[in-house]
């Protein structure tokens, strides 16, 4: 499973638990897919991280660059939550689409 962004891909997997973050101490490399959900908490976490925010139809409503620990981001017109290693993409724009691309 890849994230494409601007001709970017990066590797990723999906998950319902948007608990994966707590109390991992090893830095991220991968994008991670919470379907279902507009919200993301990094409480209990212990790394920075991006975090975009998508409607159905894959575009992104919100994001938020390096997101430190112990914080919550949401967005009520959201329904996937995007999860990636901070500097992933810095050049996101509200309203561009993001592609998922399932192998």
């Amino acid at each position: 499973m890849y994230i494409i962004y601007n001709n970017k891909k990066i590797k990723c997997i999906s998950t319902q638990l948007d608990t994966f973050l707590r109390y991992k101490r090893c830095k991220i490399d991968y994008g991670v897919i919470i379907p279902n959900t507009n919200r993301f908490s990094t409480i209990l976490s212990s790394q920075n991280i991006d975090i975009i925010i998508l409607n159905n139809k894959q575009e992104i409503v919100a994001f938020k660059y390096n997101m430190f620990p112990n914080t919550i981001f949401e967005d009520k017109d959201g329904d996937i939550v995007v999860v990636l290693p901070p500097g992933t993409f810095n050049d996101l724009k509200i309203g561009n689409k993001l592609t998922i691309e399932d192998n």
